[in-house]
């Protein structure tokens, strides 16, 4: 939704988007708190004949019961609610690919302006570079959930991995989508590669070889504390770019960034 702000001068949102999934998601969790975890596992839903053959385990990153198998003839709830988002992510997805690339579809003359006046981040070979890096973080955000998931062995390590993992994850998301919104905003180029994009591929490297892949290599220091600093890496280069763009903003335009000025004008004060 970020990059039809970018190229079509306004955002759009779908009437199921990313905030009616987490409303779901907390519905999910409030009623979680009140029936246990079994209450999704063990709540089976029969599926027609059709479908018995269809097993999808992402390629072999959901192990046991993460995957949604229908060869049983049923499933639990919590897989109908995963299809279900899965499906909706994927109609999602191809609506707003298309809806991104819609200015360059068209006749130059019914272009945004801001797009025939090539303002930074706007143009096909922008939109293009801006596809690859957002699927460049899904890929990597899969790799390193199957990495993680299926070679830590010992099932704490992997707990705390998988938590500073999903940490790790939603700040470097967080930190691609406020830059392209900076660049919109700011005229600010992307970078090639962001940083946390880089600890995150990093991040995946030390827990495969915190499995002792290497021949005799099991490393024992500091336990599984080692995992944490890199969360706080990630979370000190997310919030210093945030405060850097506030801090400049405000210098630019002249503003308090918690304060709004009181200007006296005709003899009325407005705020």
């Amino acid at each position: 939704s970020n990059l039809t702000l970018v190229h079509r001068g306004r955002q759009t949102f779908f009437p199921l988007d990313a905030m009616e999934v987490q409303w779901a998601t907390i519905t999910m969790l409030f009623i979680t708190g009140f029936t246990g975890p079994s209450f999704w596992t063990e709540t089976r839903i029969a599926i027609p004949a059709f479908m018995h053959s269809f097993k999808f385990d992402a390629g072999g990153a959901l192990q046991g019961s993460d995957a949604i198998d229908f060869t049983s003839g049923s499933v639990p709830l919590r897989a109908c609610f995963l299809a279900g988002g899965v499906l909706g992510c994927f109609s999602n997805y191809v609506r707003y690919i298309y809806d991104a690339a819609l200015p360059y579809l068209v006749a130059k003359e019914q272009q945004p302006a801001h797009v025939r006046a090539k303002v930074p981040g706007t143009g096909i070979k922008s939109l293009f570079f801006q596809y690859m890096l957002i699927h460049f973080y899904f890929a990597v955000a899969m790799l390193s959930y199957k990495t993680i998931s299926m070679l830590v062995t010992d099932e704490h390590r992997k707990n705390v991995a998988l938590r500073v993992f999903a940490v790790c994850l939603t700040l470097t998301f967080g930190d691609i989508m406020n830059r392209i919104l900076v660049m919109r905003v700011g005229h600010h180029p992307l970078p090639k590669i962001p940083q946390n994009l880089v600890i995150v591929m990093f991040y995946t490297f030390a827990c495969m070889e915190d499995t002792g892949l290497q021949k005799g290599f099991e490393p024992k220091i500091l336990g599984i504390l080692w995992y944490f600093p890199v969360s706080w890496l990630i979370a000190m280069n997310y919030f210093s770019f945030v405060i850097e763009t506030i801090r400049h903003m405000s210098l630019v335009l002249d503003i308090h960034p918690f304060k709004i000025k009181s200007q006296v004008s005709s003899g009325s004060k407005t705020e």
